[in-house]
Order: structure tokens, then sequence, then C-alpha cells
């Protein structure tokens, strides 16, 4: 059933990634980066479908990748890249929601990060610069993914106003790609969004009894000395979804008007409660 669940997001991920590119960017000259926007350079000058290019642009970097990282990664990558290549060749000229450059890259990166995301949840991607970016890490450790991605977005973009001719196109497709990967995040992170607190009381055991009463969440407490004073004392710490954290606050305040609470942006967070991947 995972692997059935995956495929299908997959394929959701694809449908939507081909939407963005043959319906809203490919019509407006917009790009989100990637070998997609490379292809609808090389889609202005031959009369090649933007699908078919993005397979053939892959091929090298898939049979790369597997030779690298074998054969089990790269399966559903390039089970991925066929069904979004296909898909953007049949949707491809069939009709334009807008011409507006504005709705064209704000719609076009909302469903484009939407299709990405999808993809890395199912433990796949839709090829080009993530692929690209994995390839340079295996051979410079010290060059993170997300620079590789975002160095070749600005070489394709670079590009995308050099052969248009147009600085429109180009600031647009920045708006397209901020949005794109901001979904991406919202997609990957945002379901197991989640805060991590410490709090520092003189009433810790009523804190933590309340927490646990009231919240259904664990409470870990930590062994502290203050530096200065060199009181002993035990901190609070606890990890809760987005919409218990004002329920926690209040807690807090109730019961100690004096807590000291530090509050963290927890990016991923399984178990427990949380997501079980």
């Amino acid at each position: 059933m995972k692997t059935l669940k995956d495929y299908i997001l997959i394929i959701l991920g694809d449908l939507l990634l081909a939407t963005s590119v043959s319906i809203f960017l490919l019509p407006n000259q917009l790009s989100t980066g990637g070998f997609s926007g490379l292809a609808t350079i090389i889609n202005y000058f031959l009369d090649i479908k933007v699908g078919t290019i993005i397979i053939g642009l892959n091929i090298i970097f898939i049979i790369y990748s597997a030779y690298l990282f074998g054969f089990k990664f790269i399966f559903r990558t390039t089970i991925s890249i066929l069904i979004y290549g296909l898909f953007s060749n049949l949707l491809q000229d069939k009709f334009v929601v807008t011409n507006d450059l504005l709705l064209a890259s704000v719609c076009g990166g909302i469903l484009s990060g939407t299709g990405i995301g999808l993809n890395l949840i199912a433990n796949s991607t839709t090829g080009g610069s993530e692929l690209i970016a994995k390839i340079s890490n295996h051979y410079f450790k010290k060059v993170g993914l997300t620079e590789v991605i975002v160095i070749f977005d600005i070489i394709i973009i670079g590009l995308f106003i050099f052969v248009f001719k147009n600085i429109d196109v180009g600031l647009y497709s920045i708006i397209a790609i901020f949005i794109s990967k901001k979904a991406i995040d919202i997609i990957v992170e945002g379901i197991n969004y989640a805060k991590a607190v410490y709090i520092i009381s003189n009433k810790t055991n009523e804190i933590a009894d309340i927490i646990i009463q009231k919240l259904s969440r664990g409470v870990t407490l930590l062994n502290s000395e203050g530096y200065y004073t060199k009181n002993k004392k035990q901190v609070i710490y606890c990890v809760v979804n987005k919409y218990q954290l004002s329920d926690l606050k209040e807690i807090v305040k109730n019961i100690d008007t004096n807590a000291f609470v530090i509050i963290n942006e927890a990016k991923e967070v399984l178990g427990n409660g949380f997501s079980k991947n």
C-alpha cells in the first residue's frame, strides 16, 4: 500500500507539474528554472514537444546517476520523468488559461512546486537540476544541493532574458521560482510542521502535568544550572503542532507568569503523534 500511495503521488505530482509548464508557463515564455526552463528555450527554436525535450535532456543524467547511486534510487525518478514528459506533450498547445504574466507566474509556481513536492514525498524527483545537484554533491561534498539548484536556475533565467530579449520575462520567472520553492517547502515540511519549546520555570512539575493532560504531548525534563546564580532546576522540553502552540503558551502563562519560554521551529518531526515516515 505504501508503494501504491507513492506512485499515486508521483503521477499526481507529474500531472500538476506538466499543467504548470504547458498551460501557464510555456505559453507566456516563463519558467521555474530547471530542465523545464531549458526545454522551453529549446522549444522556441525547434519544433519539438517540451515533454520530449525534457526526457531527452534527462537520459544521460539518469544513466550516470544509476551508475553512481544504483538502480533502486533512479527507478522512480525515471518513471516520474517519463510520466511528466508524456503529460507535458499531451497538454502542450491545448489551451491557455491566462496571458497575464503575474497570474501565470503565481499559478505556474504553485502548481510546479506542489508537483515537485509530491514527488519528493514519494522518494522520487522529476530529474533535471535535482539530478545535476546530486551528482555535483557526490564529487564536491562542500557544495550543497540547494546551491547547485539555485545556480542552475539563475543561469536559466539569464538565458531567458537573453533569448526572449525581455527583462519582464526574467523577472516574472524569478517570482515563479520563488513561489515554487515555497510551495515545495509547504508540501514537504508543512505536513509535519511543529514547534520545539523550552520552558524554564519554578513550577516545572505543574506545567508538565497540564501539558500532558490537556495537550496529550510528551514532556522531557532537562537538568540545568544557571551560570550566574548557580541555581539548579529542570527545563521542560516538548514538541507541539502549530495548532497547539497558542494553548501551550496560555497554559504556561496561567501557571507561571515569570516563566521563560523559547520557541523554535521544528522542520520535521517523526513519531509519537506526528508523521511515522
